[in-house]
């Protein structure tokens, strides 16, 4: 019976290989010794980000993502409403000085 068990498990093995092999080739890494050593510097962040666990450092890392992109979406909706408002204050200003023009050449 455990003959038939590591049969059936060696056949599964080199089907899968030998199916892997016709979809994806020969899978060749392109990292540099530099990177490699980022990658772990990285995960080690990660992990010191966790308390030691990396599942929860990524997750907090994610957290501060989104609060960086809400900040930055709402930077730039102030930035919108700061420069319409110079420009309908500059507008009215100028519309101001026109109307105490207007007024004074017809008080003249």
């Amino acid at each position: 019976m455990e003959d038939y068990k590591k049969e059936i498990r060696d056949a599964v093995r080199s089907a899968v290989k030998e199916a892997l092999s016709e979809t994806c080739g020969v899978v060749k890494c392109p990292v540099t010794p530099e990177i490699a050593q980022s990658i772990g510097h990285f995960f080690g962040m990660v992990k010191d980000v966790g308390d030691g666990d990396h599942r929860r450092g990524a997750e907090e890392i994610r957290d501060c993502m989104r609060m960086a992109k809400s900040y930055r979406g709402l930077q730039k909706n102030i930035g919108v409403w700061l420069s319409r408002t110079a420009v309908v204050s500059i507008f009215a200003a100028v519309l101001l000085m026109i109307w105490q023009g207007f007024k004074q050449f017809i008080n003249k």
